[in-house]
């Protein structure tokens, strides 16, 4: 048998080089999510918020299962990055801390 999946229409599939022991492993992305992870990087770059731009490419870049955020604010940047993170993880475990007083 072989070792690729039969992924569904939104991803797609390809390899990624294991540093430590130089051998490749199997990936595969959410096409969606990252178009949406692109044009965000696109829109933060080009406002004075390139502060969301590194913060959404660092997730990126560690594929992280969980988050934690501390100040929450309105949840907008919460769903950012675990969209971000869902990218190549399917289930996201997020902790949010805020006080919550006026929502």
């Amino acid at each position: 048998g072989s070792t690729f999946k039969k992924l569904t229409t939104n991803t797609v599939k390809g390899f990624l080089i294991d540093s430590k022991k130089s051998k490749y492993k199997i990936w595969k992305m959410n096409i969606f999510l990252f178009l949406k992870f692109f044009f965000r990087l696109v829109k933060y770059y080009l406002s004075s918020t390139k502060r969301y731009a590194f913060l959404l490419q660092s997730i990126y870049k560690k594929k992280p299962k969980s988050i934690i955020e501390i100040g929450v604010y309105n949840g907008k940047r919460a769903i950012e990055m675990i969209e971000t993170a869902k990218i190549f993880n399917d289930e996201i475990v997020y902790y949010g801390f805020d006080l919550f007083e006026d929502f």
